[in-house]
């Protein structure tokens, strides 16, 4: 992620979480096709997603955490 990004994630959190929130979506639908293609039964194909990609609210979290860890170490890699 930029620089720019996270630094305008801390200052736009609900911009951020909307964002997430519907690559989480996609990402989950991606997968509940895979797996219904694969010969998954709906709910069971639901499940695995689920089970894949986690809690959406603490990833939400991770994703906030990751943005508060800049540091000047973190924000030179993102420059060069």
């Amino acid at each position: 992620m930029s620089l720019i990004r996270r630094i305008s994630n801390r200052f736009f959190i609900s911009k951020a979480d909307r964002e997430i929130e519907a690559e989480l979506k996609s990402h989950m639908e991606m997968r509940i096709e895979d797996n219904l293609a694969a010969g998954m039964l709906p709910e069971a194909a639901r499940k695995d997603a689920m089970l894949r990609f986690g809690n959406p609210t603490t990833v939400k979290e991770q994703s906030h955490a990751a943005d508060a860890a800049l540091n000047p170490e973190s924000a030179w890699r993102d420059l060069v």
